[in-house]
């Protein structure tokens, strides 16, 4: 329950029994607050557009600030509530008598009332005041090193790479990832025959079928990745790329890099992106044609001769590396 709350609250009640309850200074302790607030703020604000790390006594300021608001609004509403609890004491009234039961009727209602709002401001006080002083401050915002400047992640790797002490670490590391990377790459024809296997039914080939599911409609790169790339390139309890699984695929690795680079995104039906690949190695401006064939699947045969089929074009780039 905010503060809001509470103060609004102790309005209706101040109406229902005709005196003041607090609720006046609940709302000028709640302004007063805020204005030391927005000053926090502002504080905070201007040290961020500066990169300067904000000071951990702002935070403990802040929390401390906000769990003692909370401890004077509970003492105002227990004060209040008091007040009005001495006025309907039953013990002054004629016993057995209407007015000494609505008294106490009263006096119940207003002990559960006082609790209501009392409790959330406690229980907000306590932890107001445990992330006040909370050690972790003093690193939420560290100051950056000298000569750091504003240059960014990719400009510090460099800069690491170019000391005397990163050099053979980079070597042994960067390059190898990328040589790795850019050695997992397959020729277009192994992209189609790879594509006839999707299905339930087998290609002309007479290779085994793969993902019985695929639908050419409805089916994403991912779900192709998911059931059809990763089952194929398992290797006992974990897994391998695919292009390693290939035929000849360790001396391909070493010896060629790929042509060119396919950008995709795992949410595009694979219909899309295997259209898109045969198209562009046909060196076609639209790969709609392609796309009709393919989803035809009887078109996929004619399209794996590519590498000879002049009527589209000139001889298509041969190796295709893909990334995501």
């Amino acid at each position: 329950m905010s503060l809001g709350m509470v103060q609004r609250r102790l309005e209706l009640v101040e109406r229902g029994f005709g005196q003041s309850l607090g609720a006046g200074i609940v709302a000028k302790t709640r302004l007063g607050v805020l204005l030391v607030l927005l000053a926090l703020d502002g504080y905070a604000g201007y040290s961020i557009s500066i990169d300067v790390a904000v000071k951990p006594w702002a935070f403990r300021v802040f929390y401390s600030l906000l769990g003692f608001t909370n401890l004077v609004v509970a003492v105002i509403v227990i004060v209040g509530l008091a007040r009005v609890c001495a006025a309907a004491e039953p013990s002054r009234l004629r016993a057995g008598s209407y007015a000494q039961a609505e008294a106490i009727w009263s006096r119940a209602l207003l002990r559960q009332l006082c609790v209501a709002l009392v409790l959330p401001c406690f229980f907000a006080s306590a932890l107001y005041f445990a992330e006040a002083f909370n050690s972790h401050w003093g690193e939420l915002f560290p100051k950056k090193q000298k000569g750091m400047g504003n240059r960014s992640t990719s400009q510090i790797l460099d800069a690491d790479a170019s000391s005397p002490g990163g050099q053979q670490s980079s070597a042994s590391s960067w390059d190898k990832t990328v040589q790795s990377l850019s050695g997992r790459s397959l020729k277009v024809e192994e992209l189609l025959e790879f594509f006839c296997r999707l299905g339930p039914r087998r290609d002309a080939s007479g290779a085994e079928a793969v993902m019985p599911s695929y639908d050419p409609w409805l089916s994403t790169t991912s779900d192709v990745v998911r059931g059809a790339i990763i089952p194929l390139s398992r290797a006992g309890n974990s897994g391998l790329a695919y292009t390693n699984c290939l035929p000849g695929a360790a001396a391909s690795i070493s010896t060629t890099l790929p042509d060119c680079m396919v950008s995709h995104t795992w949410s595009a039906l694979f219909l899309d992106l295997v259209a898109a690949v045969v198209a562009d190695a046909l060196e076609l401006d639209e790969y709609g044609k392609v796309h009709k064939s393919c989803s035809r699947r009887s078109g996929v045969r004619v399209a794996k001769g590519i590498g000879s089929a002049q009527a589209y074009g000139s001889k298509p780039s041969n190796w295709l590396s893909f990334t995501g």
